[in-house]
């Protein structure tokens, strides 16, 4: 028998763990429902992460507040593109340090999703109804939409994985339907590929590559001030480490602005 996913039979933002309690202009306060739908909505974080260390680092909403550069699926494998926001704090908490001239990235992190048999995207209505929305609109330049990476959490069922991301967008101009996107994708595993180092190197050198693998490394350890999932760890600790590894400004490339390559 085939195997059909059941991600294609959802009718309601609820069934996938997605945020449905929205007020509208006319209704009355409802504490308790509000704090319900939270509740129900936080489970989703709850359950372990079906991704092996280290990709499991950019997963379960890690990558939250980053901006969605394209999605592209393949016959193997689904692409989602992000420009890591923590890639970009890391590398302005770096040039304010030593006085380096900023670079503004992208800043890539490729989360795939292999085997990809189910893609789909919606928006949901006031009732938390599914309406079909493009995935392969979303995201920066050449007239898509911009979306903004909000959270993912997993299902599994039947031996494969249901990821779910919500995605978020900037065109108000769809009343009836929610500005959150939900992309689902059912998968037979999730990795990711970190593309930040070698942008990190190309910007500043073998250094800034150093330093952001190791803030890297230290994603699963809270106790850590110096993780690049820590902002304010980050510029507390950044003179501390550059002095452990022996490092000046005299390290690091000056990255040459666009107007002066030209």
């Amino acid at each position: 028998m085939a195997y059909t996913s059941w991600l294609a039979e959802v009718k309601d933002v609820r069934a996938i763990g997605g945020d449905f309690f929205r007020w509208t202009a006319n209704e009355a306060l409802d504490d308790k429902r509000s704090e319900l739908a939270d509740e129900r909505w936080r489970r989703n974080f709850d359950r372990p992460l079906p991704v092996a260390y280290p990709d499991r680092l950019f997963y379960g909403a890690s990558m939250h507040d980053s901006w969605v550069l394209g999605i592209e699926r393949g016959k193997n494998v689904l692409r989602v593109r992000l420009n890591s926001i923590q890639a970009r704090d890391f590398m302005a908490i770096l040039a304010a340090e030593l006085d380096l001239p900023r670079v503004e990235g992208p800043w890539p992190v490729d989360l795939l999703l292999h085997d990809p048999v189910y893609v789909r995207a919606a928006r949901s209505d006031r009732t938390g109804g599914l309406r079909f929305e493009d995935p392969h609109r979303l995201g920066e330049g050449n007239g898509l939409t911009d979306a903004e990476f909000l959270y993912d959490w997993f299902w599994e069922q039947d031996g494969r994985l249901q990821w779910v991301a919500q995605l978020y967008t900037g065109d108000r101009w769809r009343a009836a339907l929610s500005n959150e996107v939900f992309l689902m994708v059912d998968c037979a595993q999730a990795s990711a590929a970190d593309l930040c180092p070698g942008a990190m190197e190309r910007a500043y050198g073998a250094a800034a590559r150093m330093l952001y693998e190791e803030a890297r490394a230290n994603g699963e350890n809270a106790e850590e001030p110096f993780n690049l999932w820590n902002e304010r760890g980050l510029e507390d600790s950044l003179a501390e480490r550059l002095t452990a590894h022996g490092l000046t400004r005299e390290d690091f490339a000056c990255p040459v602005s666009e107007g002066a390559r030209s």
